[in-house]
């Protein structure tokens, strides 16, 4: 198959690097050019850091470049580089360890010891607390230690903070290994040319131009563009779900997998969760193909700060730095057409207004879908807003008539020039929400937009402890619901997986399309993430973010709110 993109010259070798903080488990897998088509070897160790780009230089054929990966962070928070003085971050990678910086790579034992000059904390867990990080650098809250590229959205939650050194999520010390032993090794000494994007350039124009080009990268970002399933990837069964999608992959980039790569893939890379870094190891370069081979955009970022100091993930969709331009992917149209028939429902209507009928209008839902609740509310002759952040919702919505106006925008950032007597946060849309920074950004949004006294509900499943819990054996296909239409039948079916720490409920649906005499006319998958949030921590929410909590139900009759509640709902005025 020939290259797809003739502007973006392929690299001779492709090379990802899955870098996890002990060195026996980093774990690279490759692709060699032969003959206008790419050669996909199977994962193999890393080797020695420091010789690293010198090796792959070796492999790749004579004249030809190297596209390199690594999936720690290149590039610093720009909050932190301000206070630290530091104008751009690839001059100054070759200097950390060294001089004033020579203290930059020694982890913090004690708060005391944190310092611009030496961020990196804490060294053990014993006491330590990312409190104390922030305030040693005088920072207000973790976000100002995450770069623009690394914080959440839907169906992607949030990085942990750079600095922070321990932890399961924790990336700092894979990020000192990856600085000082390859990447300034590599830019202070005589070897090879080494570019880094995006601080060196556009990745055409390097790949174009430079012997080795090296390249951030985040396995997770790809898993969603090439349609992997979600699972745990420590879990050899999960990774071997996986085997047709990767194999469907290398075959549309026109790869060929080797005899021994496509035998670790249809393996799931081994037994256990020592296949898991194999794995990313190969997903990670299966991305980086299919952007060396213009099937997926780089993601080169417009903002010059980010070119400078912050660094970007590789294929992750560029924005502009400020936070409204950051809205996330709108993850919902390809679920607008089904939407309505997935949720005909409307026995929650009644109290949505009767609250209205009580507080009185303007009304604004947040999150607001095709206009299941709006547009009723605006039957009833209320004034309503609907923000919604699809597009395609949206339009379903419009097209349901009712003097509804919609606004298609993201509810933690969207700016309404109004405020109304009542808001509405229903149906979880609230656990869509993905991190704690993002509840309280919508809810403070929220807040702003009512008027003094003015009222929000917001309206989530309760969840059971069993229901999050994965069945013996590990996640189940389940059925879940069977709907019937005047066009036919709709079934759909899921498996989920609960992450306790992060709150995290990953799914996969699956909908199948029946016509009304029963033949199947399709089938559709589709990823969804949200993030379970129970009484207490949503109390909590709306009291920092200057709410005053005045009822709580379990239902929609004003059922007090027990733990064979199906619902929570809050009922909270603008302090």
């Amino acid at each position: 198959m020939p290259i797809q993109d003739p502007h973006l010259p392929p690299p001779g070798l492709v090379v990802h690097a899955d870098w996890s903080l002990h060195p026996a488990k980093r774990w690279m897998a490759a692709a060699v050019l032969r003959d206008g088509r790419y050669s996909v070897l199977a994962p193999e160790p890393v080797g020695e850091p420091s010789t690293f780009l010198e090796r792959m230089r070796e492999r790749a054929a004579p004249g030809a470049g190297v596209f390199a990966g690594f999936d720690f962070p290149i590039g610093l928070p720009a909050r932190y580089a301000r206070l630290a003085g530091i104008d751009e971050f690839l001059p100054l990678l070759p200097r950390l360890g060294e001089g004033e910086w020579s203290g930059f790579y020694e982890v913090a034992e004690r708060p005391e010891q944190v310092s611009a000059r030496r961020p990196f904390y804490p060294r053990r867990p014993g006491g330590a607390a990312l409190r104390h990080l922030l305030d040693a650098l005088g920072l207000g809250s973790a976000d100002e230690l995450l770069r623009e590229c690394e914080r959440g959205y839907p169906g992607r939650p949030p990085a942990s903070p750079l600095f922070w050194t321990i932890g399961p999520g924790q990336v700092g010390k894979a990020a000192i290994s990856g600085w000082r032993d390859l990447l300034a090794p590599a830019l202070r000494g005589s070897g090879p040319d080494v570019a880094v994007w995006p601080f060196d350039g556009a990745l055409r124009e390097l790949l174009r131009s430079r012997e080795i080009t090296v390249a951030e990268t985040y396995p997770a970002e790809f898993y969603r563009r090439l349609g992997l399933k979600p699972g745990s990837k420590r879990n050899r069964e999960d990774r071997r779900a996986n085997a047709p999608i990767l194999k469907e992959w290398a075959g549309r980039l026109g790869a060929r997998l080797t005899p021994q790569m496509s035998a670790a893939v249809e393996d799931g890379f081994g037994p256990g969760a020592s296949g898991e870094d194999p794995f990313d190891a190969a997903v990670g370069l299966l991305g980086m193909l299919a952007v060396a081979l213009g099937h997926l955009p780089p993601g080169d970022p417009p903002d010059p700060q980010v070119r400078r100091v912050e660094g970007w993930i590789l294929g992750s969709p560029p924005r502009e730095g400020a936070r409204e331009a950051s809205a996330p992917p709108a993850e919902y149209d390809p679920l607008a057409d089904l939407y309505d028939r997935e949720y005909a429902h409307d026995h929650d209507v009644p109290f949505w207004l009767a609250l209205a009928g009580r507080e009185g209008g303007p009304v604004v839902e947040w999150g607001a879908g095709t206009g299941r609740i709006a547009v009723p509310l605006a039957g009833a002759g209320h004034d309503v807003a609907a923000v919604e952040l699809s597009e395609a919702m949206a339009a379903r919505g419009r097209k349901k008539g009712g003097a509804v106006q919609w606004v298609v925008g993201d509810m933690r950032g969207a700016r309404l020039g109004r405020a109304f007597r009542l808001a509405v946060c229903a149906f979880n849309s609230f656990l869509c929400l993905l991190s704690v920074e993002d509840a309280l950004a919508f809810l403070r949004n929220a807040r702003e937009h009512l008027v003094p006294g003015g009222l929000l509900g917001v309206e989530v499943s309760a969840f059971a402890p069993e229901e999050l819990a994965d069945p013996p054996g590990g996640a189940t296909l389940r059925h879940d619901l069977t709907r019937k239409t005047p066009e036919g039948r709709l079934e759909r079916f899921s498996v989920s997986r609960y992450d306790a720490a992060s709150q995290l409920l990953e799914m996969r649906l699956f909908y199948e399309l029946y016509g009304e005499s029963g033949e199947l006319e399709s089938r559709r998958a589709h990823d969804l993430t949200i993030r379970v949030t129970g009484r207490d921590e949503l109390l909590l929410m709306l009291r920092l973010a200057g709410f005053e909590v005045e009822a709580v139900y379990g239902g929609f009759e004003g059922e007090p709110f027990t733990a064979a509640s199906d619902h929570l709902i809050v009922l909270a005025r603008r302090s």
